[in-house]
């Protein structure tokens, strides 16, 4: 997978996430995030081609730091993960967020924080 794929999944996240938030923000009457269906999203995972499934994931506030090369090969090995969302600095009165997810990529990510403990 190219750079310019890498870049377009990361912002594909960042408008997904952005999108959530300001249709959250606008109704509180939910503790889920529904996934916006306004928004066209891919049916499959451009890294393992398996179908996209839903799932409904934990929201997860606060500063979030990562271990050395998790940013790069998520975005490369397992841009559809997807196990959690952040949800930013501010605790929401969210606890999770609808979803799309590659199993493949969860089985990805789970070999490589194996590998990287």
């Amino acid at each position: 997978m190219g750079t310019r794929s890498a870049n377009s999944r990361f912002l594909l996240n960042a408008a997904l996430l952005v999108a959530a938030t300001v249709i959250s923000a606008c109704d509180q009457s939910t503790e889920v995030r529904p996934i916006d269906d306004r928004i066209e999203l891919p049916t499959a995972c451009e890294v393992h081609g398996e179908q996209l499934l839903e799932d409904t994931v934990p929201i997860v506030y606060g500063l979030l730091a990562f271990p050395p090369g998790y940013i790069g090969a998520s975005m490369a090995e397992f841009p559809w993960s997807n196990e959690w969302v952040g949800g930013g600095c501010i605790v929401g009165d969210e606890e999770a967020m609808q979803v799309l997810y590659c199993p493949a990529c969860r089985a990805a990510e789970a070999r490589w924080r194996k590998e990287h403990p």
